[in-house]
């Protein structure tokens, strides 16, 4: 089983910017993901890497069922 690196973290960056980018769109809009003693910015931060690193378990997860085939 040979796993394509980049290609995973390559998605996996993909996923962060997905879940980034509403997040910041929301917590600059007001909305309060704070609690206590952690700024909101650091929950969107914990979550987009969150979804990051569950995107990188997936495609890990994924590639080892069916592994795709060099061409």
């Amino acid at each position: 089983m040979v796993i394509n690196w980049k290609d995973v973290f390559v998605r996996a960056g993909k996923t962060f910017i997905e879940a980034f980018v509403p997040m910041l769109i929301a917590a600059l809009a007001g909305i309060d993901f704070s609690v206590p003693h952690v700024a909101g910015f650091w929950v969107t931060v914990l979550v987009s890497t969150a979804a990051g690193a569950f995107t990188i378990a997936w495609n890990v997860v994924l590639e080892a069922i069916n592994p795709t085939k060099e061409k």
